[in-house]
């Protein structure tokens, strides 16, 4: 798919027009992310992401079709069901808060997961940073922006996803990325390609969970990513509006059907 869209984008850059409609002037970039696992082929996720102006949005693409907003400025999580047409609201300072309680609960147990140490090498060849313990590493590729500053746009952004998507149960905890991200940010890159690989010891025989994420990059918004932002204004307003424990629960329910 990425292969198709990156084709596209040539032709439009040559012609001076976007698929996705006329670009308009000003900041901002968009990211396509498609997830897979293991070695299959197709993707089992995508989402598509917009920076703009100091506001991040972030829209799964496949079903169920969430999206979360993080404003940077407030430094708050919007989180939107369309769906149930529902909405709840949760700042950095609740995420903090609740990694602070897991941490405690978890010191001294799981330390691979909960307070990872990773070692680091860079595979040259195929220009991959790999981090590994006994447990789980990670293989990603990094690229240069074309915007210098998206760089800390998107660790930071990066770095509160991973941590908010941990607080979902069964989710991976977040410490191993946040390690990740820092040393993509240290050497001026956003990730290209990211792979996970985890080894479930307590199950026999010896299995590895795989994900594996590509990132597509434009670096500037088309009109229909403007409409795209605006809508989600406009549902930002009208959604019903639910607390943040009652939606992570819905929300978690309607991901296990």
């Amino acid at each position: 798919m990425q292969a198709a869209r990156k084709a596209l984008l040539w032709v439009v850059t040559v012609w001076g027009v976007l698929v996705y409609g006329a670009p308009l002037p000003g900041e901002g970039f968009r990211v396509e992310t498609d997830v897979f696992t293991a070695n299959q082929q197709q993707p089992v996720a995508e989402f598509l992401t917009l920076f703009h102006a100091g506001v991040i949005y972030d829209y799964q693409l496949t079903e169920p079709k969430w999206v979360t907003i993080f404003d940077t400025t407030r430094q708050r999580f919007i989180l939107l069901d369309p769906g149930n047409r529902t909405k709840t609201e949760l700042s950095t300072a609740d995420i903090e808060s609740f990694h602070q309680q897991v941490r405690a609960v978890m010191a001294g147990r799981d330390e691979a997961f909960f307070s990872p140490q990773f070692r680091y090498e860079y595979d040259a060849s195929q220009r991959v940073h790999v981090l590994s313990n006994e447990r789980w590493s990670y293989r990603a590729r990094g690229v240069v922006p074309k915007q210098p500053e998206a760089v800390a746009e998107y660790r930071a952004f990066a770095d509160w996803y991973a941590q908010l998507s941990a607080m979902y149960p069964g989710s991976v905890p977040p410490y191993g990325r946040l390690e990740l991200n820092r040393v993509l940010a240290e050497h001026g890159q956003v990730p290209e390609m990211v792979e996970r690989t985890i080894s479930i010891a307590r199950v026999f025989p010896y299995k590895q969970d795989v994900v594996r994420t590509q990132h597509l990059y434009t670096w500037l918004l088309s009109e229909q990513d403007h409409r795209r932002i605006r809508k989600t204004g406009d549902d930002m307003a009208s959604f019903s509006f639910l607390p943040a424990d009652q939606f992570l629960r819905a929300r978690s329910a309607k991901a296990n059907r």
